[in-house]
C-alpha cells in the first residue's frame, strides 16, 4: 500500500492513529544524523508546533517497584498550560502509553518513597506562586491533589536530589526567573513523617547570586551587548552530597551565556532543624551554562551528569552566523543571547567529588544547530543509564522542544576508568563509594579524619 493510501486508512481509525504513525515516520528520520552512546532513542512523546509555543519542562523518570518505567513532564505554553503529563513503559522504555490523570505542575521531578512516587515542583506556569507536591499510589495511574508546602514565587526543573538520614533534600530558585537578582533556596522534607503534610517540611534562607565583581564579564569588542553589568544569574541548583558535605551546584549565566562552563557551589548546612545556605565558590563544571543532572552510583562510587559541552562559544562570526539563522527571533531559528546557548550535544561525565569531571563520553549528537537534546534526567538502572530528554527535532530551535525522548546508555560503568589514586609502598587503593576516611600519613603530618 502506498503512503497516501496508507495514512487514509489509518485516518479510518481517528486522528490517534495518524498521530502514531506520523510520529513513527519523523522518529526513523530524527535518527539518520544522530550519533552517540544513546543515539537510538525512543520517542515517549511527541507534538506539532504552530503559531502558539507549546513546549516542556525537564522529563523525569524512575523504575517503579511493579518494574515498570514511568516518565513526566510538565507541558507548558499558551494552550497547555501547567499539565503534567505521565507516561508508564511496561516493556522495559520500548513503548510509552500516556496516563488519563492530569495534574497541575509547571515544572518539577518525580521520586519514590516507600513504593509510592511522588511529583515535587511548583505550580500552573502562569503563577508560579507556590511549592507543591502530589503523590501516586498505584503507579502513576492516579494523583493526589496537589498540596501546597510554601507560598512564593519559585521555580525548578529536574536536577539531583539528596535522601540522607531520613530527610529529603532538594532546591529551587526564586522570582524573578532566570534573570538577574534571581536566589536559589533548599527545602528539606522529612521521610518519617507523611509527605503530603506542610508541617513536614523546611524552607531554608534564600540566596542571592554573588556580585559581578566575583565573576567574569567580558571586555571585549564586539561582546558589550552580551556582558552587562548586573546580568549575571544562577538557576536549577543541584543537591549532591560528597562526604559530609551537603552541596547546591548551580547553573549560572555569566556575560549570557558566552562564559560557559561555570557553576555556583554553595553550602547547605542543617543544624538544630534550621537549613542555612551559604556561597562557596564557583567551579568549573561541563555544560553548566544550562542546567545539569547529576546522579551517584553507589556501586562505582562515582557521581555521574548529563549536560551539554558548548563548541565554540567566544567566536563573533559562529554567533552572527547563528544569528543569521533565526529570521524571527526568539521563536524560529537559534534561540538564546549568545553562542553558548548551543544544545545539540548530551554529555556524559563522571566525578569522584561532584566538582571535577571526566567525559565518558556522547549520548547524542547532532551537526544542526536547531537540535537539542536537554533538561534531561538520568536514571541507574542495574548496569545501564537510562535518560529522558526534552529534545528538539530541529524544526523550530534548539530551545523549544517537540518530543520527549528516552535513551539507554548500555554498561555505563565502562566507560570511567580508574581515578582512586594507590601506591603500594603507602596506602592500599581507595575503596570504592569513598575518596578515603582518612588521608596518607605524610612528613610532620598526623592521620587526621577527612
Amino acid at each position: 500500500m502506498d503512503l497516501p493510501k496508507r495514512i487514509q486508512a489509518n485516518a479510518m481509525f481517528g486522528a490517534l492513529a495518524g498521530n502514531v504513525l506520523l510520529a513513527m515516520l519523523s522518529t526513523a528520520a530524527d535518527h539518520s544524523e544522530v550519533t552517540g552512546l544513546g543515539a537510538d532513542y525512543v520517542v515517549v512523546d511527541r507534538w506539532g508546533f504552530d503559531d502558539r509555543q507549546v513546549l516542556s519542562d525537564a522529563p523525569s523518570l524512575v523504575r517503579l517497584p511493579d518494574g515498570a518505567l514511568l516518565c513526566a513532564y510538565p507541558r507548558i505554553g499558551d494552550r497547555q498550560t501547567g499539565n503534567l503529563r505521565v507516561f508508564r513503559s511496561e516493556d522495559d522504555g520500548q513503548t510509552w502509553q500516556q496516563v488519563p490523570d492530569r495534574v497541575a505542575f509547571s515544572s518539577g521531578r518525580l521520586f519514590l518513597h516507600e513504593g509510592k512516587v511522588y511529583y515535587l515542583g511548583i505550580g500552573p506556569s502562569s503563577q508560579r506562586d507556590r511549592i507543591q507536591i502530589s503523590r501516586s499510589e498505584d503507579g502513576g495511574r492516579s494523583w493526589a491533589a496537589p498540596v501546597t508546602l510554601f507560598e512564593g514565587r519559585f521555580y525548578c526543573t529536574s536536577t539531583a536530589m539528596v535522601i540522607d538520614g531520613g530527610t529529603l533534600y532538594w532546591a529551587y530558585g526564586t522570582s524573578p526567573f532566570n534573570a538577574p537578582g534571581s536566589r536559589i533556596v533548599a527545602v528539606a522534607g522529612n521521610l518519617d513523617g507523611d509527605l503530603l503534610d506542610p508541617d513536614q517540611w523546611r524552607i531554608s534562607n534564600k540566596l542571592a547570586f554573588p556580585p559581578d565583581e566575583a565573576t567574569t564579564v567580558l571586555d571585549r569588542p564586539g561582546f558589550e551587548g552580551a556582558s552587562r553589568k548586573g546580568d549575571n544569574h544562577w538557576l536549577e541548583p543541584n543537591v549532591v552530597k560528597v562526604g559530609d558535605r551537603l552541596l547546591l551546584l548551580v547553573r549560572c549565566r555569566i556575560s549570557r551565556y558566552h562564559t560557559s562552563g561555570i557553576a555556583g557551589v554553595a553550602e547547605l548546612e542543617d543544624v538544630d532543624g534550621e537549613l542555612q545556605l551559604s556561597f562557596a565558590q564557583f567551579h568549573p563544571l561541563p555544560g553548566a551554562q544550562c542546567q545539569f543532572h547529576i546522579v551517584h552510583d553507589d556501586q562505582s562510587g562515582l557521581f555521574w551528569m548529563t549536560s551539554n559541552p558548548v563548541t565554540n562559544s567566544q567566536d563573533l562570526e559562529y554567533y552572527r552566523w547563528l544569528q543569521s539563522l533565526n529570521p524571527k527571533r526568539g521563536t524560529v531559528g537559534f534561540r538564546g543571547a549568545g553562542s553558548g546557548a548551543e544544545r545539540r550535544i548530551l554529555g556524559l561525565y563522571y566525578s569522584l567529588d561532584a566538582l571535577n569531571w571526566f567525559q565518558a563520553g556522547i549520548v547524542a549528537m547532532s551537526r544542526n544547530p536547531m537540535r537539542g537534546f536537554h533538561y534531561t534526567t538520568p536514571l541507574v538502572d542495574g548496569d545501564d543509564l537510562l535518560i529522558v530528554s526534552r529534545t528538539a527535532s530541529g524544526d523550530f530551535n534548539q530551545h523549544d522542544n517537540d518530543m520527549i525522548t528516552f535513551h539507554r546508555v548500555q554498561d555505563f560503568r565502562t566507560l570511567a576508568v580508574e581515578l582512586r589514586p594507590t601506591h603500594p609502598s603507602k596506602f592500599p587503593a581507595a575503596p570504592a563509594g569513598a575518596l578515603r576516611e582518612t588521608v596518607p600519613d605524610f612528613p610532620g603530618q598526623e592521620k587526621k579524619p577527612r
